[in-house]
This record gives C-alpha cells, structure tokens and sequence, in this order.
C-alpha cells in the first residue's frame, strides 16, 4: 500500500500541466531594426504592450496577445529634427517567429520627418 501512495505521489509531482512546456510558453518575438541616428525610435506600442526603446537594433519578447496576433496595429513613436511624431504599421505575430520592423529610409521636410517602415517575418 505505501509502494502504491508513493507510486501515485510521485506520478503526479512529474506529471505536466503545460506550464513547463516550451510550446505553451514560447514567446512572441518583434524585432526593430533602424540604421539612421537621426530617427530615434522612443516607444513602440499596440492595445496589448508597451515597449522603450532603447537602441536603433533591438529584439523584444512580447509574453502574450489576448486581443490576437494577426493584422496589430503598431504604433512606432519617433523623433526626428528636434520634432516628436508616430506611424502606425500592421503586423501579425507567430509563435516560433520574429516580427521584423525596419525603418528603410525617411524623408525631412519642413514640418519632421517622413519614415518608411517594413515589416518582415524571420
């Protein structure tokens, strides 16, 4: 009988709800790339998540999405010429994927700058 409890103990200590599992638990993963030291990226947000940015080439982990991973709204705030600004860009985002957002090239005018963002999958 003890042989049969401590069997059963043992069996349910080792036993995986999902919380270990590296398919449950794997992250979203965006990734933002910008080469231009005039554009600074500042912040980069959407109805689930708030990232700082800190550097021009930067990769973030997003834990989860609850309002979903297809077609987000990603604001990417910036400053340009002394002036503060923002684009929106749509992305989706994979499990066991990373969401790429490169500023490709800008333009200055008169009243900041004009940034071209694509967004890519790796």
């Amino acid at each position: 009988m003890k042989k049969l409890f401590l069997f059963a103990f043992i069996l349910f200590s080792c036993s995986s709800d999902g919380i270990n599992d590296p398919a449950v638990n794997e992250s979203y993963r965006l990734e933002l790339k910008n080469s231009f030291d005039e554009m600074q990226l500042t912040q980069i947000n959407s109805t689930d998540f708030v990232l700082n940015v800190t550097s021009g080439n930067q990769i973030f982990t997003i834990d989860n999405l609850p309002n979903g991973s297809n077609n987000v709204s990603v604001t990417l705030n910036f400053s340009c010429m002394n002036k503060q600004d923002s684009r929106v860009v749509n992305a989706n985002f994979n499990k066991g994927q990373t969401t790429v957002v490169e500023l490709t090239k800008y333009h200055r005018t008169a009243g900041g700058c004009i940034p071209t963002f694509v967004v890519s999958y790796q």
